[in-house]
């Protein structure tokens, strides 16, 4: 529910924010600045759309607002995203990330750069075509994935209860990319 207060009073909008209020207007009212504000509510509603789906119940599948299933540009860059997904919005090393991707090969800097780098350049670059680039929080120090972005769907179980405790289900998602071995139990 969104609330707006409308008052005499500017002693007020500190109460206002406290309650999380959606706008403050002090009187006397106008148009103007009714318009406004209800232009700033859809603004912030339309912030915090949903850019992509992910089903996680059947598989793996992402799909775009639109509701089509995202076409990735490589099988690495699924796994990529998989494993983003799978992290829930934890902040997640370079170095990292390329050990679940290459996990048969030795970690060298010079090829670590090239080949993890490409990896990632696809995956932003297929963010970027279906306008969700905003999904993928990047740094120079880590990568992780902005969850209030993505509506993620487990078959009805709640994630945080799927992370807490990894032995009571199967987390069926993850059994498609070889990084799964080190993460399921036996």
């Amino acid at each position: 529910m969104k609330l707006i207060y409308v008052t005499s009073y500017p002693d007020y909008k500190v109460a206002a924010r406290k309650y999380q209020s959606s706008g403050y207007i002090i009187k006397p009212i106008s148009t103007a600045k009714i318009r406004d504000m209800l232009e700033s509510m859809i603004s912030s509603v339309n912030d915090n759309q949903k850019l992509l789906q992910v089903e996680c119940s059947r598989g793996f599948i992402v799909f775009d607002q639109s509701g089509y299933p995202v076409k990735f540009s490589s099988k690495k860059a699924v796994e990529l995203f998989a494993y983003l997904v799978y992290k829930n919005g934890a902040k997640c090393s370079t170095r990292e990330l390329y050990r679940v991707l290459f996990e048969d090969e030795f970690y060298n800097d010079k090829k670590f750069d090239v080949k993890f780098f490409l990896v990632m350049r696809s995956l932003m670059q297929d963010l970027k075509k279906i306008g969700a680039r905003d999904v993928l929080i990047r740094s120079s120090r880590y990568y992780a994935l902005d969850m209030t972005k993505l509506d993620i769907n487990h078959g009805g179980l709640f994630y945080e209860t799927m992370k807490s405790d990894t032995n009571s289900y199967e987390l069926e998602f993850i059994k498609q990319f070889s990084w799964s071995k080190n993460i399921l139990p036996d």
